[in-house]
């Protein structure tokens, strides 16, 4: 039987795992219907057509039930066909009495076996040609998902690199190519020690060695352009299951530099508020202290500690205390300010209770919204929704 009746059950559908047994016994069992099947209706065309020439050639429709059952079920079947015929014929139709039927037997159990040998050809030749047209579609399907795969790996927007055990770069992306500024052809005769900056160069091996397993490497480098110019790079890098690695790399330097620039700005306006000789407390839109410079602990006595997370009505006499978050919610619901943009001064209370005048002024800023902002001449809070 051929390679794809092995494989696939004999009415199409793939052979269940796990039951061997059952499989052989229906293939049995099928391969002995077929061939029964076979010889009763050759049997039958014969008695139907009895007659002279019938009587002397026994097996004229005998010939056509093996070649059925052979095509049908293949060698097995041809085979079983076979011996039912020659069985009928010797034990019913035309039992052997001379020498001359016994070469007509001869000659029967001759034919048949050419008839099995041509359709078992038959039968090879169509598994082979299945198995050429499955190897030809899987084949396609493999090159169209590569070219599905290389479309998206080139529309990444990081680069992407592919490259063997040690190193040396296999493949790359587009945006690798971009970023770089070679060819892909020009990659292929590099590693990726060779993109990075020479003083980069002495951590590449440690780091190669460092990824194994589900342990991958991430970290920032400093690699250099075919033009000679260079960037800030953040790398992630994990080895494949087939030992090589897959590096993906993007071009960090323009963050890095605003980074730097919002850290900048940020030291400056910190400068500015610890240096300032009036109080400032940050609060949020509920009134709670967020922060506050030395200023405020300086003027009212507290320590940060005992202020941070309180509200800033702490710092209020009556009534101003006890209406304080009146105020805000007012303002939050309708909108109208009463106090937001006029200054006035308010009785404020120190942590000993001492009471004094401060200058309070209020303005509104937004920062990722709603940010109340009072300023004042002895004390300055800043609060943001």
């Amino acid at each position: 039987m051929n390679e794809l009746r092995k494989a696939v059950g004999d009415d199409g559908s793939a052979t269940p795992a796990g039951q061997p047994f059952a499989n052989i016994a229906n293939r049995v069992i099928g391969v002995i219907v077929v061939a029964a099947l076979a010889v009763a209706c050759g049997i039958l065309v014969r008695l139907g057509l009895f007659n002279e020439l019938m009587r002397r050639a026994p097996y004229v429709t005998l010939f056509p039930a093996v070649t059925a059952a052979a095509v049908i079920r293949g060698l097995p079947a041809g085979v079983t066909a076979t011996g039912l015929a020659a069985l009928a014929v010797a034990g019913w139709i035309a039992p052997l009495q001379d020498q001359a039927d016994e070469i007509g037997m001869a000659a029967f159990l001759f034919s048949c076996s050419m008839i099995l040998g041509v359709t078992e050809a038959m039968h090879r030749a169509n598994a082979r040609a299945a198995k050429a047209e499955s190897r030809g579609r899987i084949s396609d399907a493999i090159r169209e998902n590569e070219a599905r795969m290389r479309v998206l790996i080139d529309q990444a927007s990081d680069g992407i690199f592919f490259g063997d055990a040690s190193g040396r770069i296999l493949d790359a992306n587009r945006e690798a190519c971009t970023l770089l500024g070679y060819s892909r052809d020009e990659f292929l005769t590099r590693s990726l020690e060779d993109t990075l900056e020479p003083e980069e160069a002495g951590r590449f091996q440690a780091a190669i060695d460092g990824i194994h397993g589900q342990q991958a490497h991430y970290g920032e480098w400093r690699l250099r352009r075919k033009n000679g110019t260079t960037f800030l790079g953040e790398i992630s890098a994990r080895r494949l299951s087939t030992g090589g690695l897959q590096a993906f790399l993007r071009d960090v330097s323009e963050r890095r530099r605003a980074e730097i620039t919002l850290k900048e700005s940020q030291a400056h306006l910190s400068a500015v508020v610890d240096t300032a000789v009036d109080a400032i407390v940050v609060i949020d839109s509920a009134g709670i202290i967020q922060s506050l410079n030395p200023a405020t602990v300086r003027i009212f006595g507290f320590e940060a500690p005992e202020l941070i997370g309180q509200n800033v009505s702490r710092l209020m006499d009556e009534p101003h205390r006890s209406r304080h978050d009146d105020y805000i919610q007012s303002y939050l619901s309708t909108g109208k300010a009463k106090v937001i943009g006029v200054g006035r001064t308010i009785e404020a209370r120190k942590k000993d209770g001492t009471l004094f005048p401060i200058d309070l002024r209020i303005n509104e800023t937004r920062i990722n919204g709603k940010c109340f902002e009072p300023l004042a001449k002895r004390l300055r809070v800043l609060g943001c929704i």
